[in-house]
């Protein structure tokens, strides 16, 4: 589990994985909804995750990253926000 709103949140890690072993950058993405059928997609600067050689720090790092920019995103428009499995664990205690 990586912080994902201030709680430990269930987030896969293959993003910052695949990254890392292959030395990609990650280019964040979104899009809005803006009425009936038209869409805004924003593309960020891509960046690359810092590969230190502690892999599972590396990892953990990136993933932090991942999800402070997300967390920004739906912070600046909630109603966006549509999450179709559950990040976060019944018990917390197990997280």
């Amino acid at each position: 589990p990586i912080s994902f709103m201030g709680r430990p949140a269930m987030t896969g890690d293959a993003v910052a994985r695949l990254a890392l072993r292959y030395g990609c950058a990650l280019i964040p993405a979104y899009s809005e909804r803006l009425d009936g059928c038209r869409f805004r997609v924003t593309i960020e600067p891509p960046w690359t995750p810092e590969d230190t050689g502690d892999r599972d720090a590396d990892v953990r790092s990136a993933l932090e990253r991942v999800n402070r920019t997300m967390e920004a995103w739906i912070k600046r428009t909630p109603g966006q926000w549509l999450w179709l499995h559950n990040r976060w664990p019944k018990d917390e205690t197990k997280a």
